[in-house]
């Protein structure tokens, strides 16, 4: 079906339209939507196909879709993507080890860019599911299938800090009892500092991970 903005207020209303999609034949699937509070508006990164488009939708007066000018950034269909609340930018695995591609959203003239990142990284890893650790200002990036071997689903979890200096770095251990999963869904928990991660395409168990273990607790 045709893409729609819902909204649901959480004082016991009920669900109303918004918006429709930004485009007539709607959006693809594995988007990225996020709340711009700065600007007071929605963002909505494409994953799918065409990879790489932004759409905001204005909460001002009446809602409003336009495109931020950009081409395609060309990173693997279902790569993980975030959005960096604390730098104002939309960044995406690249499917080339060491680089991410980043998007300004308040840039007046935005554009995909390469951001090269040090250490080993996760490499060309698609369905892979990550999140943006602001209190360490960080992306997380769980399992996913690695390379081009639709078979080889991986457990691993990495991080990939977003200083000044952006590296890989792995998180915890890889324990061979933990089955790989493509597709799950993580949160963080601020208050907490855990990572909460559930279901994928083969399993809905809940998992946390807290830094003072050394792999994911079920």
């Amino acid at each position: 079906g045709t893409p729609e903005m819902w909204q649901l207020p959480l004082d016991g209303g009920t669900w109303h339209k918004v918006a429709g999609p930004p485009l007539s034949n709607g959006l693809s699937c594995l988007d990225v939507l996020v709340f711009d509070r700065a600007n007071a508006r929605l963002l909505v990164l494409s994953g799918g196909w065409p990879r790489g488009d932004v759409y905001a939708l204005s909460l001002q007066g009446t809602p409003t879709w336009t495109q931020l000018p950009t081409d395609q950034a060309w990173y693997p269909y279902g790569g993980s993507a975030i959005y960096d609340a604390h730098a104002h930018r939309f960044l995406a695995a690249s499917g080339d080890d060491g680089w991410m591609w980043s998007f300004d959203v308040d840039d007046p003239a935005p554009a995909w860019t390469h951001l090269k990142l040090t250490g080993a990284g996760p490499d060309n890893t698609w369905s892979s599911s990550a999140i943006y650790d602001a209190g360490q200002h960080r992306l997380v990036l769980f399992g996913g299938t690695a390379g081009d071997v639709p078979d080889a689903i991986t457990n691993r979890t990495w991080t990939a800090s977003l200083d000044d200096a952006p590296a890989w770095r792995r998180l915890g251990v890889l324990d061979e009892a933990t089955p790989g999963l493509g597709g799950a869904f993580l949160a963080y928990a601020t208050d907490a500092h855990e990572i909460l991660r559930l279901g994928g395409n083969d399993g809905g168990e809940a998992f946390v991970y807290r830094p003072d273990h050394a792999d994911w607790q079920s």
